[in-house]
Formats: C-alpha cells, structure tokens, sequence
C-alpha cells in the first residue's frame, strides 16, 4: 500500500501543479571562455562549496569560478597538474577530485592542500567520512581506503565503468552490463542486487531533498524508500530523446538535457525547451541550478550561465514611419478606459492597443505637447497650433481660437479644473484659462521673469495650483492669485528650471528640476529637503511617477531612477537593464493600470514593471575571493574564505594581483566595480574583476572598494588593509637608524674635537702662564741687569737681544690664547706697540687704519704681523736715520695690506740686499700665509716703503 501511494506521489511531482512556460520568459546567457577568463574548453563537472565558490572539472586541471574570475587550482604534483578530470565530489570542507587516466586526490578547501587518494584510474569515489573513503577503480576493483591505507579489496566484474552513491546510509555501485548493488561498507561485498536492473548502463546519479534519481540507457527513473524503483514519464519528448543529466531544485521543477545537446524544462505535464540559438555545435555535460532563473551548463566550448525570467524592464517602438528625415519626439502618454494608449508626440500622435503596431490618430501633422481629457474629448496644448481637440475614436482636430488663445500659439502644459471646469494653458511667460462650456479665454497674470510654463498641477484638497516653471515654482490659490513662489535661493529650490511635479499624498509635493529633486511641505509652504544627489547620474528630472508600493520613479537625462522614500534605497537603470533610451523626455511618463510605468525618451518607449524590482538586497555585499603574490618567477595563490585580514607585501620584489566579487556570485557578472587607494580617485574594473598592488611607497594603505548592481544599487565591501614593506636594508627604519648612527658619531666625533681643543686651550695657558712666570721674568731681570751694568762689554746689543726676545715671547704668549681678534683688536695692538718702541726716540710716528667689513684675524698671523712691524721699525731706528714713520692698515675685499713708509737715508732698494736675518724672517713670515711683500722707495728724495698684503 505504501508503495501504490508513493508512486503516486512521484507521478504527481511531474504532472500535477502549475504550469511552467520557459519560452514566453527572456533567456538570456553569458557564454564564457577563452575571451572572458576561461582558458579551458571542456567543463567536465560542477560542484559548488559551502563559501560559494563554483568548481570546474576540466580537460586541463581543477578551476575555481567566484562569478567574475577564474582561477586555475593545480597540485604540487606532476603527475595530476595538468591532467583532465572528470568528477568532482564535495564532502564536508574536502574536494575530491577524479582524473581521467591519473587517480584521485584530495583538496582541502580552507588551505587548498592535496593529498593523492590513488595513482590509479579510478571510476568513482564514496566518502564515508574524513578518513573513510570507498574506491572504484576502472578495472572493477573496490577498494576501501581508511586513513591512508587501504583496508579491504574486492574485485568486480567490469565492462564500463561505474559509479558509487550514498543514500540514505546506503553505498550503491552501478556496474553496468552486470546491475545495481547495495555494498556492505564493511567487507564491500554486495548486499542486494536490485533485480530490477539485470543489465544496462547507469549514466548518472542526481540527489535531491532524501530523493534519489538516476538515468539510465536514456531513461530518467527514481528510487523509492525501498529502492525500488519508479519509472518517471517524460511526456512529449521524442523517442529518439535521451535524457543524460537532470538537476532538480524544487517540488514541481527540473531541468534535463538530451542528447548533449538541449535543454528540457518541465513541471507537471508541461515541458518547455530552453532557446540556445547561438550555442551551435556544442555538447551539453551537466547542469549546476541555483534557483529558477539562473543555471551553469558545462559544455565542451565552456561554460554558460543562463538566466531565466521575465525581465522587469520592456520597451514599446513607435519607430514605423519610413521617412527617415523625419525626427521623432516623445511627449504626454494617457491611457483609456479600455488600455488604449495615447502617444502624444511630434509629428505625429499615436494610439496602442497593446496587440499590434501603434497607429496614427490622424495623418495631420502636429506637435502635441500635453494633453488632458475632458469627457469624451481630449484637449491638446501644441508647439505651433495653439489648443486643439478632438474626440475619442474621431480623427478630426478642431483649433480653438478664443483670444488671447491663438491658434498659431506655443503651449506647453494644460491642466483640467474639474471644480470650476476650466482648462489651464501654460506658454511662454503665459498661462490662460479658458472655459468650454462658454467658450470664453483670459490671461492670468504671471510674476515677471517666469519664464516657460511646463507643468501645471491642481492640488483640489487645499484648493491650490502649481507652476513648474523655468524660474521656479509658482503657487496659486482657487482665484488664480499668487499665494507664494520659491526660487533657486538659499533655503529654497536647489535648482530653479523646473521640469515635474508631483504631489504625494504625505502633503509633500516633489519638484523635480536640473539638479534633481526638492521637498515642498504644504503644510509650513517651505522646502524641507532634498533628494541624495548620489542617486542620480545625471540630476536633470523630466518626469516623476509613483508605484503601488509608494516609490517613486523618475525619467532623467541619464535612465530611470526609483526611490523608496521609507526607506531611502534606490535603483537605477540604464543600459545593463535593457532600457531603450538613456536620455527621456518632459511629460512622457504614466503609470498604467497594470501598475507597470512607462516612460518615452530619445529611442521610443520604456515600461518598467516595479513588482520585479527589489529595492532591498542587503545580502548584495561584495567580497573579496582570493590573491596571487608574484616574487620574481614563483607564483602564490591564497584562497580567502572571509575577511582576509591585513596583508603585507615586499614592494621591491613582489607584486598583488587581489580579485573581488559578490557574494551572489552568480549575479556578480551584471555588477560594476570600483576600487581607490586611501580615499583617491574612483578607478573602474572591467571584465575579469582583480586589482593589481605594486611599487607602493612603503606604508599603510585602504584599498576600497565598491560596486554597482545592474539596478544602480551600492554593493559595499570591507577595507582592505595593505602594508607596503621593502627589506630591512632599503627600509626607512634602517635609514633612521644609520641617519641616527652617523649623528651619534658625528656627536662623539664633535665632542672629543672640542675636548681636545678644550685640552689644547688649557695647555696653552699653563705653557704661557709657565713662559711668563718664568721665562719672562727672567729675561726682563736680565735686561735690568744689562742696563744697569755699563760697564759690560757688548751692553747695547745684549740689550737689543733681549728686547726682541721679549718683545717675541709677550706676541707669543698674547696669540697662544686666542683663535682669532678683530680688525679693531689688530690696530690696537699696532698703535700701543709703535707708542711703546718709537715714544722715546723722538721720530715722529702715525698709525691710520681703514676697514670695509668685519674681519677676524687668525691668532698666528696676529703674531707675525706683530713681529714683522716690530723687525721694520727696529731696523729704522738702527739705519734710516728717520724723523718721520706712517704705518697704514687696511682691509678691504678680503684682503689685508699693512704698508710702512719712513723719511730715511735710503734711496735705493737694491742697496738693501738680500743679507741679514731680519730682511729673511721678513719675507718668511709673510710667505708662510701666502702673502706678498714690496720694498720701493721715492721717485723723489729717500725713505724706505714696505708693503705686505695677506688674504683674509
């Protein structure tokens, strides 16, 4: 009874609820290959692990699919790198691989490490457990693998290779030609033969929900509690169909592929093939579904991901007049009664009944900008005929021609006041009411500088009418007087150029211009805010309407925009939503009522059905998948699972290849992505989705990142923290530390300078002090002694050798001390040392000192020039025999020049020679600081003139 009722129960899985109609849904597919990152052909099997992440088995090697990149996974080990495989099994945290002549290994998914299973050609594999594997191998032997050695054997007969399922606790073995086997997992001997396969070739397995399908010679049948099995009918499929995979993901759903080469949707008793006009020539493998609407085929030319759907967007063309000079402009759109359409336009206005082409009302040409409907007939404000009308399902236009209307006027917008039943007409620095009962026109005055009238709006529960004009926004109370008007000012309108309104039923009125969209409170009359200026592309609003659900849409130069104002999420579209226009137009927009919204552009029509158009998807977050490190010719891939953390890199020698996508990784393919480094300008990732790191300063850099879903939404990703490293010896710490280094010897080496001159000062006092205290003292006692003993032999020129003794030791000992003195020090020094030799002689002396800076004289040449004057005026006095000596000092430019003239005897210096030991101690110590010295005498008379010039 239990099996009656569960084959039943099965039956109706295939025939019973709903109806499935794949053909009137938008398939659409991304093929990818050689030109978009997969650099393998035949895709052999597809697996998918807990973080997400896709597996491909291929011909050459393992690959990993984030939903933007490729990645291509090898073994350390020659033998399998690049060898084909053919299944992938994924149990727990472990990826099994099969080869198809190599073996099998085992990767772990967290350190993506392998470890080799079995050298030799394996069919198939069951886990058990981490250290339980059971093995088939292509020669009919099954092997039981238990901690890295093999437990048990034993031989089968094979003709074909075999598979291996777990179910319910149970191992099946398919061994074609020869049945279908429950194993004991204990000694691998067979339990049960199902007698219901006595032979035939098991092609697949496919488990779903503690359900177990199988397909074999072409058949798809199913297993039931007891396994046993139900055969599952396919109805309207071919006999020559075969089905060779299936992949079920609900109750009522699955898809299979026939024959390798199409693949059947079906629920219930309806089947519906998938389109897959452009895949020519290719062999379907397998199918990896998600959901409904998104599949991974392997095929033997790549990979294809398909999406199935209705689209939330469509589009309606009104391009069906040949005349190619003719210009096409989109205007007001109203809808009938009975779902007829009203494409207001230029040059002509059309009508769509929603099962056909749109039809001209009329053949007359005309720019009908807006228009309203008043009883069975519709009033139109033109470009150039003034106010017209005509009747529904009536061709014929009538001008109305009531001054001041005109019927060559420019008009713009119009309005209908059921209350008073007036139309309202907007023009050029114009509005006009005209009523139709009495036929009667007059102006309504506007404020000066209004500019262009383009929308009109009647607020009946506050009795009040709006102005959108080109100079702001204009109210108006139920006598058509201004109450108030708000202009492009601070605190007021964010823009003045106003292109739609619309009143919301919160009392707050939308006013949508050139730089977005403004909140007007009716209730305080002031604006209350704005849009989010990062909603939009471009912020110029043309038209704004409202959904069932309370959001509002709005027609831009650049796509359609929705806003949740509870909420404030949106969405924008454009070109990766299948619009047909970018740019729209003023007043072509309406909410049909279906609930989808239509908007007219540059192209034709738009119709966007909100219902489909999710405006939360908070688990749309961003991720980053994975990162290579180059160094030179090794290559290093690191699989991120989470958050990976900081990462540092050697900028000199490496370099980071990091990828990105989305945690809906089969949605990543219609995102856009953007990433900047510590807040700079926004760079945008097109195609295979990784940004490279490379020669970074050394330090701390974020690298963010976002992204864009195809409806404009932000996808927001963690910081990425990156520190940039160079080694120890190009590092800024090893600069500092040798900058700091050299200071600290540059200090010592400074320090022991001034200690040794500190040494060398103190040594040269206690040897001055020593000089004057005792060597001093004792020429000046024997000078006394020689003055005062005249009777000595000899007493003058001991006297004269001991005055320039020590006149020579009080220079020494006066320069001994000092480094450097002054100019001025200079002079001081000569004048008190000419008074102290020359006052008692009777010549006359002058001493004239001149100066153009302040120079300081080194201590040595201080003391030599010292004793060069000391020596020339010794000599005068002993041979000159001069009244008068001029002594004049001078520095200029860097030069001293000390010149001595006397009134003496000599008039010649040839006379002078080159003999006597002064005259040579002369030239000496103005050699040795590399200066010059002259002798002249007067063209005229006699005297000796010396000059000696030092640089300074």
């Amino acid at each position: 009874m239990f099996r009656r009722a569960h084959t039943v129960f099965f039956c109706c899985l295939f025939f019973g609820i709903g109806i499935l109609d794949v053909q009137s849904q938008e398939v659409r597919y991304t093929l990818y290959n050689e030109t978009n990152g997969l650099h393998h052909s035949a895709i052999n099997d597809i697996g998918r692990d807990s973080s997400g992440y896709f597996w491909l088995a291929t011909e050459k090697g393992l690959v990993r699919f984030d939903g933007r990149n490729f990645i291509d996974v090898a073994p350390d080990m020659p033998h399998f790198r690049y060898a084909e495989i053919v299944k992938l099994k994924l149990a727990g945290n472990s990826l099994y691989i099969i080869y198809r002549d190599s073996g099998c290994v085992v990767m772990n998914l967290a350190d993506f490490h392998f470890r080799k299973i079995s050298g030799q050609s394996v069919s198939d594999i069951a886990v058990l457990s981490p250290e339980t594997q059971i093995i088939l191998l292509r020669n009919g032997m099954m092997l039981k693998h238990q901690s890295g050695r093999i437990t048990q054997k034993k031989k089968y007969y094979a003709e074909k290779e075999g598979l291996l399922q777990l179910h319910r606790g149970s191992l099946l073995a398919s061994l074609p030609a020869n049945g279908l086997f429950v194993i004991d997992t204990t000694d691998l001997t067979p339990k049960r033969k199902l007698s219901v396969f006595p032979e035939g070739y098991f092609e697949s397995f496919s488990e779903w929900n503690d359900h177990l399908y199988f397909i074999t010679n072409g058949k798809l049948k199913l297993l039931d509690r007891d396994l046993d099995s139900i055969d599952v009918r396919m109805p309207d499929v071919s006999e020559v169909d075969k089905a060779s995979y299936i992949s079920r993901i609900s109750t009522d759903l699955a898809f299979l592929i026939y024959n390798n080469k199409k693949i059947i949707a079906f629920r219930g008793q309806d089947t519906s093939t998938i389109p897959l006009p452009a895949l020519i020539n290719f062999e379907l493998k397998n199918i990896w579904v998600q959901d409904s609407s998104n599949l991974l085929v392997g095929t033997n030319q790549g990979l294809v991901h398909l999406r199935i759907g209705t689209d939330a967007t469509s589009t309606l063309n009104d391009n069906i007049d040949n005349q190619t000079n003719i210009i096409r402009i989109r205007r007001k759109i109203m809808e009938d009664e009975d779902h007829t359409l009203y494409l207001f336009g230029n040059p002509y206005t059309y009508t769509y009944k929603g099962d056909g082409l749109p039809e001209k009302l009329t053949d007359r040409k005309s720019s009908m900008y807006d228009a309203v409907r008043v009883g069975e007939e519709f009033y139109a404000a033109t470009e150039g005929m003034g106010l017209i009308r005509f009747k529904k399902g009536n061709s014929r236009i009538e001008s109305i021609d009531f001054p001041p209307l005109h019927q060559k006027g420019q008009y713009i917008s119009i309005n209908y006041d059921k209350s008073r039943k007036v139309i309202l007409v907007g023009g050029e620095d114009l509005l006009i009411e005209y009523n139709p009962e009495f036929q009667t026109a007059r102006h309504i005055p506007l404020p000066v500088q209004t500019g262009l009238v383009r929308c009109i709006l009647h607020d009946s529960i506050r009795g009040r009418f709006w102005l959108g004009t080109e100079g702001g926004v204009i109210c108006f109370n139920n006598d058509m007087s201004v109450m108030t008007s708000f202009d492009n000012k601070p605190g007021e309108l964010t823009g003045r150029n106003t292109g739609s309104l619309f009143l919301r039923k919160d009392g707050k009125l939308w006013v949508g211009h050139e730089n977005g969209v403004d909140l007007i409170s009716l209730d305080v009359m002031k604006v209350t805010g704005s849009l989010p200026q990062s909603i939009f592309v471009n912020p110029k609003v043309v038209s704004m309407l409202e959904d069932d659900m309370g959001r509002m849409w709005m027609g831009t130069y650049s796509g359609i925009v929705g806003y949740d104002p509870a909420t404030g999420s949106f969405n924008r579209l454009g070109k990766a939503n299948r619009l047909l226009n970018i740019e729209f137009n003023y007043k072509s927009a309406l909410k049909m009522s279906n609930g989808k919204l239509i908007f007219g552009g540059l192209n034709g029509y738009d119709v966007v059905d909100p219902g489909k158009i999710n405006f939360s998807r908070k688990d749309e977050t961003g991720i980053f998948t994975g990162m290579y490190r180059f160094i030179d010719e090794d290559t290093v891939f690191r699989h991120f699972t989470g958050d990976p953390g900081p990462i540092s890199f050697n900028t000199e020698d490496e370099f980071l290849r990091i990828y990105i996508s989305s945690k809906n990784m089969l949605k990543a393919v219609n995102h856009t992505y953007e990433y900047n480094i510590d807040g700079g300008q926004w760079n945008s990732i097109s195609g295979p989705s990784y940004i490279n790191i490379f020669k970074l300063d050394p330090g701390i850099y974020s690298i963010n990142v976002r992204a864009f879903d195809e409806f404009g939404s932000l996808i927001s990703f963690p910081k990425l923290q990156i520190e940039a490293k160079v080694p120890f010896l190009k590092s800024r710490l090893f600069l500092l530390l040798l900058t700091l280094t050299a200071f600290i010897f540059l200090f010592l080496f400074v320090f022991v300078l001034m200690r040794s001159s500190l040494h060398e000062q103190k040594l040269k006092e206690r040897i001055s002090m020593d000089l004057h205290d005792e060597v001093g003292t004792m020429l000046t006692r024997a000078l006394y002694v020689a003055r005062s003993d005249e009777t000595s032999a000899g007493n003058s020129r001991l006297i004269n050798y001991l005055n320039e003794s020590l006149f020579s030791l009080r220079a020494y000992i006066n320069t001994m001390n000092y480094t450097t003195f002054t100019f001025r020090k200079l002079t001081d020094e000569i004048k008190e040392m000419v008074n102290a030799l020359l006052n008692m002689t009777g010549v006359k002396h002058e001493v004239t000192e001149k100066c153009d800076g302040d120079y300081q004289i080194k201590g040595e040449l201080f003391r030599d020039i010292r004793l060069c004057l000391y020596e020339i005026i010794s000599n005068t006095l002993k041979h000159s025999r001069a009244g008068n000596i001029s002594i004049y000092v001078t520095a200029h430019n860097h030069v001293l020049t000390i010149f001595t003239r006397d009134d003496g005897v000599l008039k010649d210096v040839a006379a002078l020679g080159q003999k006597g030991n002064g005259m040579k101690n002369l030239r000496k110590r103005v050699t040795k600081h590399h200066g010059t010295i002259e002798f002249n005498t007067p063209k005229q008379g006699s005297g000796l003139g010396i000059k000696m010039r030092f640089p300074l």
